[in-house]
Order: C-alpha cells, then sequence, then structure tokens
C-alpha cells in the first residue's frame, strides 16, 4: 500500500508536466508561419478554453492571420469577431478584419471597420489608404487626396486659429473635408470623440494622445510646444489594444511616475490586481473598466 501511496502523486506529476509541455507545444505551433501548423495550434488552445481570455484573445487573432494568408477569408473574418468580442478596442482586429471583407467585395463592412480601426488607432496607414481606395472605387475613379498629400502627426493637437469644428469618423475624412477647404492650412482629428478640426493656420504641436494632425506634405511642420507636460488621470478606466512595454509596479503613483519619464510614453494603464503597468506610445480611446486607473500625458496650450 506504501508503493501505491507514494508512487500515484509522481504519476500524477508526470501528467500534469507533460500537459504543460504539451500546451507549450500548442503555442509554438500557434505562433508558426506554416499557416497548417499554426491553424492547427490556435485550435487547440482555443478548444482547450483554460487559457486567461485574453491568451485565447490572441489565438484567435493568430489563427485568423493564418486563415486569411491561405485565403480563408471567411473563417479570418470570424476569428477577428471573436478578437473584437473579447477586446472591442482591439484595433489591429478592426483593420484586418476590413481588408478580409474587402477581398470578399464586401465593401460596406470593410469600411466601417476601417473608420471604427482609425478611431482605436489613429492614423493608421493600412486603414486610412483602405478608406481611401474604397472611396476612390466607389466613385469609378481615384480619389483627390492623394495619401502622399498630407503629412501625419500622431498624438499630436494643432495649435492655431480655427475655421470650424465637424464630427467625422477617421483621420482620412477630417483629411478630406481639410482639402476640400481653401482656407484650411492643417487639421486636428480627436479619435476619442470622432472630431474633426480645421485650422486656417498653426502656431504650434501639442503633445495630445486623443489626437492625430495633418499638414499638406510642402508645409513646413510647426514649432514644439515648450508648454510643460502634465499627467491627467483616469480612474476606473482603461486603455486598448497591446501596449508598447510592460511590466511590473508597486503602485498606480510608480506607473505613473515610469510613464512621466518616458519620451515614448503617452498614456498607461495600471493593473489593479496584478499590479501591472502597461505603457502605451499611442493610446485608442478608454473604457470604463474598475480593474484598472489610467492617466495620459498631455500639453496644454494656455
Amino acid at each position: 500500500m506504501r508503493r501505491r501511496t507514494w508512487f500515484f502523486p509522481l504519476a500524477l506529476a508526470a501528467c500534469v508536466m507533460f500537459a504543460i509541455e504539451a500546451r507549450s507545444g500548442d503555442w509554438d505551433a500557434c505562433k508558426n508561419d506554416n499557416p497548417d501548423v499554426s491553424i492547427f495550434g490556435c485550435t487547440a488552445i482555443i478548444d482547450a478554453g483554460t487559457d486567461q481570455s485574453e491568451n485565447i484573445r490572441n489565438a484567435h487573432y493568430l489563427r485568423g492571420n493564418a486563415y486569411y494568408r491561405k485565403t480563408e477569408f471567411g473563417r479570418a473574418i470570424a476569428d477577428y469577431s471573436e478578437v473584437i468580442a473579447l477586446d472591442p478596442d482591439y484595433a489591429n482586429a478592426y483593420v484586418l478584419r476590413g481588408t478580409a471583407y474587402e477581398q470578399q467585395g464586401r465593401k460596406q463592412k470593410a469600411v466601417a471597420d476601417y473608420r471604427k480601426a482609425l478611431a482605436l488607432r489613429p492614423g493608421n496607414k493600412t486603414a486610412t489608404k483602405g478608406l481611401q481606395r474604397l472611396a476612390g472605387a466607389s466613385a469609378g475613379r481615384a480619389t483627390p487626396a492623394a495619401s502622399s498629400s498630407f503629412r501625419h502627426f500622431a498624438n499630436t493637437d494643432f495649435a492655431g486659429a480655427l475655421l470650424k469644428k465637424i464630427p467625422a469618423a477617421s483621420a482620412a475624412a477630417c483629411e478630406a473635408q481639410c482639402q476640400a477647404n481653401r482656407q484650411c492650412a492643417a487639421f486636428t482629428f480627436n479619435g476619442w470623440n470622432a472630431a474633426c478640426f480645421l485650422k486656417s493656420g498653426v502656431t504650434a504641436a501639442l503633445l495630445e494622445p486623443s489626437s492625430v494632425s495633418g499638414l499638406p506634405a510642402g508645409a513646413d511642420p510647426p514649432p514644439k510646444s515648450t508648454a510643460a507636460k502634465s499627467m491627467v488621470r483616469y480612474r476606473g478606466r482603461v486603455f486598448p489594444g497591446e501596449p508598447s512595454s510592460a511590466g511590473a509596479s508597486a503602485s498606480f503613483i510608480t506607473c505613473e511616475a515610469r510613464c512621466e519619464d518616458d519620451p515614448h510614453c503617452v498614456a498607461f494603464s495600471y493593473v489593479k490586481e496584478s499590479r501591472a503597468c502597461r505603457q502605451f506610445a499611442r493610446a485608442g480611446e478608454y473604457s470604463k473598466d474598475s480593474g484598472f486607473d489610467s492617466g495620459v500625458k498631455r500639453q496644454i496650450e494656455k
């Protein structure tokens, strides 16, 4: 009986170790460049359903990419939709689902996804070019707004004389409004509020994570504002998407200080339970979540 008593835990431990190795192997397969291997590994992870929701999201995303490479666009769309259901502020899923819709000829759905992606990630080149391409196709000719006609400045608000403020779904749509107005010398698109600001002149460039601004390609960029940079807190809010860097942090205050000292960080989210600090080089619109506290770095013109 004693032999069986000590043998059973050892056998159980061996089974657990085998399961861990198998799970590690699934992730290696899921990340493989071969789409068939990737689909096999990601499917095993998804079907097991034992991973954290963030990892299940990543498995759907990677499997969607694999299906896309195999030109199985319907299945790719299904996986990207699962990603969005798990993380509705995940901009890349909207971009890639939009391209898959476009491959299927479903232009209206593609446009909707490109616009949503730009609301979350202002200045995204794939989404911007997709909107311009589809707008040109619907008109039967090239769009008057060439992709190279404006220079975009991410995380930037242009200070200057305001012509008018209008609603807009994307930076591309705001740019088109500026091109159509002879008095417009530049624009600022606020992605968090879907608002377009047309400017008759620009005096300075301010740090503003919610916005992307644009100037005609031949125009000289404005000087950077000398206004002090300040941290603005958003308690009970979380920023979407993949952080540019992440790590452990003892408190919200230390996470905030880390972002404040990092020239590449414009926003952060602090995970209360795990004490993790997520830093973002670009930030989509935040959402409510009591498990997080967040903040942004910005300049305010005085």
